[in-house]
């Protein structure tokens, strides 16, 4: 199968990702293609059983750098939401201060 990669992830330096393939799995089956799709991003594939290999991690498609990225952990949505909730409350308490009376 042929995928046309830009690989730049893979170029950074080794703290941000691993290279390592995927876990292989027993029996993929390809449920859904969409050929227009694929052929719209340059995917060219032989049969459905190459395409179940490749999407399932059994198989690699030329071209690629399988990889596992490196990610952070959510502290900042933890610090950031309750901050945001909190703006949220003053500006409801505040907008029931100034609402207009109508006649």
């Amino acid at each position: 199968m042929q995928i046309p990669f830009d690989n730049t992830y893979a170029n950074l330096p080794t703290h941000f990702h691993h290279m390592q393939g995927a876990e292989p799995v027993s029996n993929p089956a390809l449920i859904v293609w969409n050929s227009d799709l694929a052929r719209e991003l340059g995917i060219v594939a032989q049969d459905k059983t190459e395409i179940a290999g490749v999407f399932s991690g059994n198989q690699t498609a030329n071209g690629s750098a399988p990889l596992a990225q490196a990610h952070s952990t959510m502290r900042p949505a933890i610090v950031l939401v309750p901050r945001l909730m909190r703006w949220w409350w003053i500006a409801e308490q505040l907008s029931s201060l100034f609402t207009l009376r109508q006649s």
